[in-house]
């Protein structure tokens, strides 16, 4: 681990100490722990009361209370806490607070960044000394000076000054617990423990002393937008530093820029080939919609193929589970103990219409989707349909998309070219249905046939439903029956060919 110290009168220079050996250098080096060592007269201290639950808002709290004893705006201040802080300001209390320039303190993280030694902690040179006094005798570029390290925060006063700060420290001199300084300054300290008749030892500590014992200090103000990050994301981006910037890291470099290129060509060249696979595979789809459904836009290719496929299918009589006899076939295995006596059908769907509430409770309990069929249930009305299956839509499915249209075009064109001969399927089912005066009567149109049929028996109007698409090949587009004493009274619309 190195501990970093920013040179006060010269910027950009370093006072680093390597905390295995205790040898000092002048230039930070990468891929080591770093701590960062803030001078102690970039700093001040302050003690603050914050009210109860103010642990959230902290920072807010604290630079809106701090706002008049300080000379920037304190969006222009890092603002650090003591490590009880957050514990404190949930009850309500009194918390230190350390104040720094952001803008200093920024530019110096960023110099140790972009030389690969992102700081883990940053901790003060001195700070506040919650038991007794401290006495530190320091020698800076100008003259020497005397720290005094309290409950309250630091004070400096140069070593000439006549008087002591009794009075203006939060203890009398008679707590002084310690009493360190400089080499040089070892000679002055000692004359003034004598003076004033102290008896705490005076303990030699250079520079590098004191960074040692400043990278084991209770605080660190690496908070806020200067908080550590996790270390594998330390160790990744002093892994990049190294690799941009050492020179013995040029072959890694390389190495690196090929195998990212090579990537990048097997990337676009994978999407180079599934964008061919792509428009190959819509080629597919538009040719196929464009034989079944010649001059039709195109909006949803499978579902409007469905649709045509199905009108087809009635118009032919081709058995499907959407036809009215596969949906009164399900209701008659589903609900045994309770027999339809009236229905609508209608685009595919079987309304069992004023049903009583066993009817409705049974319904409620029947697994309709075992059946394939999904059920709405409204009051004394049960609708079936068949259950809906989700046409592929997504790139991923285009495959299985261009096969479900293929699949759709080719049964298209296979009913087209069917014989269809309306006059045929007209005679087909007056013969089939064989009803007297009595019991109703065909209407027929171009395109459709309609039956209005009275006191029709259950068994008669099965029978029909089964001739129709066998013989006559046509299937129901729309009924709905009633029955009063066992006879049923029918009205249902069949899909004639057009030739």
């Amino acid at each position: 681990m190195q501990i970093v110290l920013p040179m006060s009168n010269s910027p950009g220079a370093w006072h680093v100490v390597q905390a295995s050996t205790g040898l000092a250098t002048s230039t930070p080096q990468a891929q080591q722990d770093t701590v960062l060592v803030v001078p102690w007269s970039w700093l001040s201290w302050h003690r603050i009361t914050v009210p109860p639950n103010s642990h959230r808002q902290l920072r807010a709290i604290a630079a809106s209370l701090l706002e008049d004893e300080l000379l920037q705006a304190p969006d222009q201040l890092h603002l650090s806490f003591d490590s009880h802080a957050h514990a404190v300001a949930r009850k309500g209390g009194e918390i230190s607070v350390a104040v720094c320039e952001q803008q200093r303190l920024q530019a110096v993280w960023q110099d140790l960044a972009n030389q690969g030694c992102l700081p883990e902690r940053i901790v003060p040179e001195l700070w506040p000394c919650s038991d007794g006094v401290q006495l530190h005798w320091l020698q800076t570029p100008s003259q020497a000076m005397r720290v005094w390290s309290h409950a309250l925060g630091l004070m400096a006063l140069p070593e000439q000054l006549p008087f002591e700060p009794q009075e203006l420290t939060s203890r009398p001199l008679s707590d002084l617990k310690r009493l360190t300084a400089e080499p040089a300054l070892v000679p002055q300290a000692q004359a003034w423990q004598a003076r004033l008749a102290r008896t705490v030892k005076v303990e030699v500590q250079d520079l590098n002393a004191r960074l040692l014992s400043a990278a084991q200090s209770p605080w660190n103000l690496a908070q806020g937008k200067f908080e550590a990050q996790h270390p594998w994301v330390h160790a990744l981006r002093s892994r990049w530093q190294w690799l941009r910037h050492d020179a013995q890291a040029k072959a890694h470099r390389w190495a690196w820029v090929s195998l990212v290129g090579v990537h990048v060509l097997g990337w676009g060249l994978s999407q180079w080939q599934h964008l061919v696979s792509v428009s190959h595979l819509q080629e597919r789809i538009d040719r196929s919609f464009a034989r079944a459904l010649p001059n039709t836009p195109q909006l949803d290719a499978p579902a409007q193929l469905a649709q045509a496929l199905r009108r087809l299918e009635q118009m032919h009589g081709v058995a499907s589970p959407h036809d009215l006899p596969a949906l009164l076939s399900a209701w008659a295995q589903a609900m045994p103990q309770h027999p339809l006596t009236q229905w609508r059908y209608q685009h595919d769907v079987l309304q069992a219409q004023n049903l009583e509430a066993s009817a409705m409770q049974a319904a409620r309990a029947v697994n309709w989707a075992a059946w394939g069929l999904q059920a709405e249930l409204d009051n004394a009305q049960v609708s079936l349909r068949v259950r809906p299956v989700e046409t592929p839509g997504t790139s991923q499915d285009l495959v299985q998309r261009a096969q479900q249209v293929q699949s759709l075009s080719a049964r298209i064109q296979a009913l087209r070219e069917r014989p269809r001969n309306p006059d045929q399927t007209r005679a087909a089912l007056q013969t089939l249905t064989a009803l007297g005066n009595q019991q109703g009567q065909w209407r027929f149109t171009p395109s459709e046939a309609e039956l209005q049929a009275r006191q029709v028996s259950a068994a008669q109007l099965g029978q029909w439903l089964i001739d129709w698409p066998a013989h006559a090949r046509v299937s129901v587009v729309q009924a709905q029956a009633s029955a009063s004493a066992s006879q049923w009274q029918v009205q249902m619309n069949l899909r004639l060919p057009t030739p």
